[in-house]
C-alpha cells in the first residue's frame, strides 16, 4: 500500500504532472463505536508496521475539522493524498506519447485468442498481433476473459460536482482540505476540487443498469451531510463502475501460458494500486 502511494508521488514529481496534489485523507466516523475501531487500527499500524502518519480526532474536535453534525470521530491519514485523477492520467499519457507509445481510443477489444506463439487481439474489423497482452479493464472487463470475470462484482457509483463556492466557504466546511469518506457500508466520499467545487460521491447500485436520476439522489445525500450546500447549483453529475472483490484485494493473474496478464478488482483503491500493478506487470514482462 505504501509503495503504491510512493510510486504515484514519484511519477508526479519526475514528470512534473500538475494534478492538484493535496495531503490528507480522513475516515469520518458515523457510529459511536468507530472511535474504538480507529484506535485499534492506529495502534496496530504503529506497533506492527511503525506507521505513524495517523491522527485520531475525538467527538469534541471532529466538528472543527468537518463542519457537519453527522460525525462522532475521525481518523486522518497524513500519508495519503488526493489529486485530480484526470490530470494525472493525461500527464502519464503525454509521457507515453513522448516515448512513441501509441494510444488508440475508441477501439473496443471484442476477443483475445492465442495463435501459435502469438496473441491475437480482435477489435471490430482489425486484429492486433502481439507477444504479450495486458488486460486492465477493471469494472469494464465484461466477458473478455471468460469466467475470470467471476472474481469480482461490478458496482456502479455516482458523483456530483457543485458550482465553485470559493476557498473561504470551502474551508468553513473542510478546514484543512482533506478528502473524506465515512464509515457506513454504502459510504459517502468527497473533497474539494482545485476550483473549490464540492465533489461528492455517494449511493451505489449493484446491478448492471445505471440510475436514471443519480444527480438528485446524490444531492440529497450531500445535503444531509452539509445542509449549507443546498443553495449551490450542481454543475456536473456522472457515474462509473468499480470492481469489488470479496476480500477487497485486487486480483492479478496470467492466462495463455503467461502471454496474457490481467489486473483488476481494485475495490475503490485503483488510483494508487493500479499504478503499483503497472509496475509489477512491467517487472514481470521484462523478467526483472
Amino acid at each position: 500500500g505504501l509503495e503504491s502511494v510512493q510510486t504515484a508521488l514519484d511519477l508526479i514529481k519526475e514528470y512534473n504532472i500538475d494534478c492538484n496534489i493535496q495531503k490528507g485523507v480522513m475516515s469520518a466516523g458515523c457510529f459511536k463505536n468507530d472511535i474504538q475501531d480507529f484506535e485499534l487500527e492506529k495502534n496496530h499500524l504503529e506497533k506492527k508496521y511503525h506507521y505513524s502518519d495517523l491522527k485520531l480526532i475525538n467527538e469534541n474536535l471532529i466538528k472543527s475539522e468537518i463542519n457537519s453534525d453527522m460525525y462522532l470521530s475521525g481518523l486522518i491519514n497524513m500519508g495519503s493524498y488526493h489529486i485530480n485523477p484526470l490530470k494525472f492520467l493525461l500527464g502519464l499519457a503525454n509521457e507515453l506519447k513522448l516515448l512513441k507509445v501509441k494510444i488508440y481510443e475508441n477501439t473496443p477489444v471484442t476477443k483475445i485468442v492465442q495463435k501459435n506463439e502469438h496473441m491475437l487481439v480482435h477489435s471490430n474489423k482489425k486484429t492486433i498481433k502481439s507477444h504479450k497482452v495486458v488486460v486492465g479493464c477493471n469494472g469494464y472487463l465484461d466477458k473478455l476473459l471468460g469466467n475470470i470475470r467471476n472474481k469480482f462484482m461490478p458496482i456502479n457509483n455516482y458523483i456530483i460536482a457543485t458550482e465553485p463556492i470559493g476557498e473561504s466557504e470551502a474551508k468553513k466546511i473542510i478546514k484543512n482540505n482533506y478528502a473524506v469518506c465515512d464509515t457506513r457500508f454504502i459510504l459517502d466520499y468527497y473533497r474539494f476540487s482545485e476550483d473549490w467545487r464540492m465533489i461528492f460521491g455517494g449511493g451505489e447500485t449493484f446491478t448492471s443498469s445505471f440510475l436514471k436520476d443519480s444527480k438528485s439522489i446524490v444531492k440529497q445525500r450531500m445535503v444531509k451531510v452539509f445542509p449549507q450546500l443546498e443553495k449551490y447549483k450542481i454543475d456536473f453529475s456522472w457515474g462509473g463502475t468499480l470492481a469489488i472483490t470479496v476480500n477487497r484485494l485486487p486480483d492479478f493473474g496470467t492466462l495463455f501460458n503467461k502471454k496474457l496478464i490481467y489486473a483488476h478488482g481494485f475495490s475503490g483503491h485503483g488510483l494508487a494500486l493500479s499504478i503499483l500493478a503497472g509496475k509489477l506487470i512491467s517487472e514481470k514482462i521484462s523478467g526483472n
